[in-house]
């Protein structure tokens, strides 16, 4: 994000809310990313799946792998506290 961020005269990419290669939107392809980044943490279905939020989660959950905001470019792992430690699976 930091890269397409300098590399595209301060505008982040345009990641949306939902599964997939498609909600990376501008990432996937060449000098970025191969394909939808995978939260092995949630697993399953979801792991590829990006929602809009402002933060990180505040518990464990397997409905998301990634948060993305896109007014701050910032990511998080779906799963991870704000220190990147994961929450403890139920």
């Amino acid at each position: 994000i930091d890269l397409y961020h300098v590399k595209n005269n301060a505008q982040y990419p345009q990641i949306v809310a939902g599964v997939g290669d498609p909600a990376w939107g501008q990432l996937i392809g060449p000098g970025y990313m191969r394909g939808a980044a995978i939260n092995s943490w949630v697993g399953g279905a979801n792991s590829k799946t990006v929602v809009i939020g402002t933060g990180p989660d505040s518990t464990y959950q397997n409905t998301h792998g990634w948060i993305f905001n896109p007014a701050t470019g910032e990511l998080w792992a779906g799963s991870y506290d704000s220190n990147d430690d994961p929450f403890p699976k139920p």
